[in-house]
């Protein structure tokens, strides 16, 4: 096996993507891929996407946020009908509260970087993750949460007993999914964000 730094150039004329060796680095033995190591390394230290934004007139780097695990746990959120099996339970509560987004985020960082509460609140949701609606979310909705859940506990589990008994989808390992463009990426290439399923209230 050999090591090679390649990189994709689309052609217009064939209208595919076509593949050049940029260097060729040797066989892939512990003395190479102990250079690759240091090699990434240095590229982490001397490459971040601000420093990359600053070399293109034009270019600004705002922020970066994980965006494909957090969107699979939404979707999956929405068809296994737990956001509907909340509400249900949620009639007559105070409704200023947004327990079920709340819930979904406290789920999701269980899910994906499980933390305290207060990791979750004062780290995860700002810096970590996509999520707009994690902005009207305090600290306080965590705990006042935990104790709808705990007030509710019995009806909600008794809803959520028909998708134990009846699997239909297992993630597995959601924190290693990777999303990503097929095609050619060029300086005027956007990259698309698919809108996260949101609450009805």
């Amino acid at each position: 096996m050999i090591h090679q730094i390649a990189e994709n150039t689309w052609n217009p004329n064939k209208r595919r993507s076509e593949t050049r060796i940029v260097c060729p680095l040797g066989r892939a033995d512990g003395k190479v891929q102990q250079w690759l190591r240091q090699l990434a390394a240095s590229i982490r230290r001397h490459g971040s996407l601000g420093a990359i934004a600053q070399m293109e007139p034009g270019w600004k780097f705002i922020d970066s946020w994980e965006y494909g695990p957090f969107y699979l746990l939404c979707v999956l959120w929405e068809r296994l009908g737990i956001r509907r099996i909340l509400e249900k339970a949620l009639r007559g509560e105070d409704r200023s509260v947004p327990f079920e987004r709340t819930i979904l985020a406290m789920v999701a960082n269980r899910s994906l970087a499980p933390a305290s509460k207060l990791f979750c609140y004062e780290s995860w949701l700002r810096e970590d993750v996509y999520f707009p609606e994690g902005e009207a979310i305090g600290l306080h909705h965590l705990y006042r949460a935990m104790d709808f859940l705990a007030a509710h506990k019995e009806a909600i589990e008794e809803e959520l007993r028909g998708l134990a008994t009846q699997p239909l989808l297992v993630p597995h390992r959601c924190r290693d999914a990777l999303w990503g463009s097929t095609g050619p990426m060029t300086r005027a290439s956007t990259v698309k964000m698919w809108p996260l399923p949101t609450s009805s209230w």
